[in-house]
């Protein structure tokens, strides 16, 4: 199996060489995950049980436009997030228009 990595081509002076794996199949930054894994963190206390969010609402329209991050990377970190045990995120199934729905369990 071949991993694809993404770089974020970032300036940022969070930028580094570590990375890690998401989805058994993508690699990123470690810094990008760990952002939007503490983003998430933050807004989860405001966030209603069972309703169903886009990765923009939970995370902001233009996150990541300051750290230069292709659009979909906090996409591919949510849904790694939502498959770690106890998460209180899952990814909806059937989600479509090419939009994927997370629900807060």
């Amino acid at each position: 199996m071949s991993i694809l990595t993404i770089n974020s081509c970032s300036t940022s002076p969070m930028h580094s060489q570590d990375f890690m794996v998401l989805l058994d199949k993508f690699k990123v930054d470690t810094w990008l995950f760990e952002s939007v894994q503490a983003h998430f963190k933050d807004v989860l206390p405001y966030l209603l049980q069972g309703s169903e969010y886009t990765w923009q609402e939970l995370l902001g329209e233009d996150f990541g436009a300051d750290l230069a991050v292709p659009r979909h990377l906090p996409l591919l970190c949510l849904k790694h997030l939502a498959q770690q045990p106890d998460s209180q995120l899952a990814v909806m199934p059937l989600s479509g228009c090419d939009t994927t729905y997370f629900e807060i369990n």
